[in-house]
């Protein structure tokens, strides 16, 4: 009977510490959720990032000026532009 009792407990804390529905399964889950969620937090930070700039671009004249001038190097008729070399 003994013998018994102590196999079944030795195959409990093998289950619960080996294979795949372990502890060590279970913590590494934990700490892939703790990590997933911060990454999510980021992730929407850059999406209410990006979504406001285009709502920018689509309603702010000043926010279209910026763009085009930054990224297609358009100037105004009155100005003279200077390109700096590399």
């Amino acid at each position: 009977m003994k013998t018994a009792v102590a196999f079944a407990l030795c195959l409990i804390l093998f289950t619960m510490f080996a294979g795949d529905n372990g502890i060590q399964a279970l913590l590494r889950a934990r700490r892939d959720a703790r990590t997933l969620a911060v990454e999510i937090a980021d992730l929407k930070k850059e999406n209410d990032r990006l979504r406001a700039s285009a709502e920018a671009l689509r309603n702010d004249p000043r926010a279209i000026e910026i763009v085009a001038r930054e990224t297609l190097g358009f100037a105004r008729p009155d100005e003279v532009v200077v390109i700096k070399p590399r």
